[in-house]
């Protein structure tokens, strides 16, 4: 049986052999307004971590609980978060972000103020970790949602509607509503990142008629390493979401069937084909226009990539179409 709510909000955050980062994160929650508890998932199982979050705790204003997930994948950390909350209203976010001041509070504010509102998400805005190249900030200014690097920021209004989205850097729930909705969806296979987590959970609050609000002074920065501020990082970053795009697909057919897969594999190759015939003569072009063509290419290759995956490894095709949803 659960504990009975003794926190407004419960915040979990999921981290893997990231530590200097969780901590980082784990300082600026323990800085929030109000009362609130913090689940600490580490997926890496690390004492050191462990001890290092005890030694935050002497004298914070919000302890931390650290919980070790041995399986490793961000839905498994998500869902032990969310079996150990001691609240009915369940923040996520990563173990990249810092947060301003008030966000805890605004999360709690705005689902007192609007009770029929299922879930929420907030503004995810940049915090670079050096200075990014020009074209890179170029390219994520020019975007209100920039998702390869988890960037978005939809303005100062509140919103709240049947067609609003959450990311998973920075979302709040009602507990009822995560449970009833079976939890996120799987995002790792192995070692491929192909699923789609937090969206196949917005997709199934989709479904079933939830309204998700957008609460704008729910504000978290989301730190961009070095490493990641490199066309190849996109492009990576790209060619993988080709792979979650096949998931869904083979999902919402609920088949996975030889000829389905060879069928997907072709015209995307087709797609790619065309896609790189034009992107090929700009592979070294950090322009605009030009990096999108380079990364639409990505993507169809992505696709066809992890099309012939499933059509040749039957452990693959049963792993992307088994259920492992969240249960109480």
């Amino acid at each position: 049986m659960r504990t009975p709510e003794v926190f407004p909000l419960t915040v979990v955050v999921p981290s893997y052999q990231r530590p200097d980062s969780a901590l980082r994160a784990i300082r600026s929650l323990q800085e929030q307004d109000g009362v609130l508890e913090i689940l600490l998932v580490d997926n890496a199982c690390s004492s050191a971590l462990c001890d290092a979050i005890a030694q935050l705790n002497a004298g914070a204003r919000h302890q931390v609980r650290w919980i070790p997930e041995p399986r490793l994948g961000l839905h498994h950390a998500r869902h032990t978060g969310a079996r150990n909350a001691q609240s009915d209203l369940i923040a996520f976010t990563d173990d990249d972000a810092t947060f301003d001041r008030g966000w805890a509070h605004a999360y709690i504010a705005s689902f007192a103020a609007h009770p029929e509102m299922a879930a929420a998400g907030g503004p995810s805005l940049v915090a670079w970790d050096a200075p990014p190249p020009e074209w890179l900030r170029d390219w994520v200014d020019r975007q209100r949602s920039c998702f390869q690097l988890s960037v978005r920021d939809l303005g100062p209004e509140f919103r709240l509607g049947p067609n609003e989205m959450f990311w998973g850097v920075n979302m709040a729930i009602r507990r009822e509503a995560l449970f009833a909705a079976g939890g996120f969806n799987p995002e790792l296979f192995g070692d491929r990142s192909v699923g789609d987590g937090e969206v196949g959970l917005y997709g199934r609050l989709l479904d079933a008629g939830a309204l998700i609000g957008y609460v704008p002074e729910a504000c978290v920065h989301h730190h961009v390493p070095p490493a990641r501020m490199s066309a190849k990082y996109l492009r990576r970053r790209m060619r993988n979401e080709g792979g979650v795009d096949v998931y869904c697909l083979l999902r919402d057919t609920k088949s996975a069937a030889a000829p389905y897969l060879r069928r997907l594999a072709m015209r995307n190759a087709l797609a790619a084909a065309a896609a790189w015939a034009i992107a090929a003569p700009l592979r070294w072009s950090r322009s605009y226009y030009p990096l999108w063509i380079q990364l639409l290419a990505e993507r169809f290759t992505g696709r066809v990539a992890c099309a012939c995956h499933a059509l040749f490894d039957a452990d693959f095709r049963h792993e992307l179409l088994r259920d492992d949803g969240l249960t109480v």
